[in-house]
């Protein structure tokens, strides 16, 4: 029985293999010199801890890799997939349909790379496992996402990361380029926010003694993904888009309605600013609320000259102000809370733009005590041990 609302699933998907990925790795960020407009994109979301070393046996992040391998994180009111299970990772296509009111965009990708390694991370040795997939001629995007799951074998911290680059295809359709153009930003973050927060979910029930969710396999050998993603019988009315974008790149991929004279107006402006990457980064940590900041590429920390500097409150409730919590006005920190006070100290770190900002949030002797559990980004990390030895120490002490 058909899964998908407006496409036969098996044929759409049987016909990806003939479609090349949308774009050259060696223009596009991380994978070689960025050419253009792009968004860099990384999330982490605490999902628990197990005792530090390697991961235990049918524990958190054992649990959590299963759940990446069958792409059971995935917010089904979202994007939805097929793919056959049967099929080793590596190579795999998959089909994926967004979901936006009551359209359905059915888009082809392909996974390029599967990690499975021990590797250094900003508090010491990390287990990581995990995958990534490509965009193929046809998706609405161009570019990379990647899924891992972290264990720091220092803390046993164990972390869910959504990261990647990507830019808008060409789209030759005009309500589509659009309409993508006002809403495409928007649902690619509410989509790494709901798959952060799912897959926490599913974690926090697995501990609970629940049953994982597995994905349902057809006769014919696909599957659909998330669990429980059946199309609904209303959803045949939906107005559906299949591989609706095009290659500006790939040899016979290009489009009439792309070529440079007749590109849309608007459109060609844009390629006339400097290539530049726009980077997003996010930290969920448990509260299951996402916080987002938009920072150019080059951007450096901001660092106290001296740790005696920080003399933030220790205890009680803290507001931040709206240009370090922009996300979501108005919400209070409680300190006496461990998570939250962890979630505050890497917002105020991540986000602030003057020292006064950190004396006015942070407490050095917490920042301490603190460090070796923080999810930072590397040059953030980086940039204060240098200033503040004792950070260093601290997270060589915890290892």
């Amino acid at each position: 029985m058909p899964q998908f609302s407006s496409v036969d699933e098996a044929t759409a998907l049987a016909g990806l293999r003939d479609r090349p990925v949308n774009y050259d790795p060696a223009l596009a960020p991380q994978d070689g010199r960025a050419d253009g407009h792009w968004h860099v994109d990384s999330g982490d979301i605490v999902l628990g801890r197990e005792d530090p070393g390697p991961p235990a046996g049918g524990g958190i992040w054992e649990t959590a890799c299963r759940l990446v391998q069958q792409y059971e994180f995935a917010e089904p009111r979202i994007i939805r997939a097929v793919y056959r299970p049967s099929e080793d990772l590596l190579g795999r296509d998959m089909l994926l349909e967004g979901r936006f009111f009551g359209l359905r965009f059915y888009l082809g990708v392909r996974v390029t790379a599967v990690i499975d390694e021990t590797r250094e991370g900003g508090a010491g040795p990390e287990q990581v496992w995990g995958w990534s997939y490509q965009t193929l001629q046809g998706h609405l995007e161009e570019g990379r996402l990647n899924y891992e799951v972290i264990k720091s074998l220092a803390s046993g911290q164990v972390i869910f990361r959504v990261s990647g680059y990507s830019r808008m295809a060409p789209i030759p359709n005009l309500v589509v380029r659009w309409g993508f153009r006002a809403f495409g930003r928007w649902t690619q973050q509410r989509f790494y926010a709901a798959a952060q927060r799912r897959m926490r979910r599913m974690i926090a029930a697995a501990q609970r003694g629940a049953a994982l969710p597995a994905p349902a396999i057809r006769s014919d050998g696909i599957a659909l993904a998330p669990t429980g993603s059946d199309a609904h019988p209303l959803e045949r009315a939906a107005k559906g888009f299949l591989h609706p974008g095009v290659s500006r790149t790939l040899p016979g991929g290009d489009h009439p309605g792309w070529r440079a004279s007749g590109r849309p107006v608007l459109d060609r402006i844009f390629d006339n600013f400097p290539a530049q990457v726009y980077c997003l980064t996010m930290v969920t940590t448990p509260g299951d609320t996402v916080r987002a900041g938009v920072l150019r590429s080059g951007r450096r920390a901001v660092v106290a000259v001296s740790l005696a500097d920080l003399n933030g409150p220790v205890q009680g409730q803290v507001e931040l102000p709206i240009w370090l919590f922009w996300s979501a006005p108005g919400h209070v920190f409680d300190l006496d809370d461990p998570a939250m006070r962890q979630w505050l100290y890497q917002t105020v770190l991540r986000e602030a733009g003057t020292r006064d900002d950190l004396a006015a949030y942070l407490d050095g002797g917490t920042l301490i005590a603190l460090w070796p559990y923080l999810v930072l980004p590397k040059g953030v990390r980086q940039a204060w041990e240098d200033q503040h030895p004792a950070l260093r120490a601290a997270a060589a002490t915890a290892a």
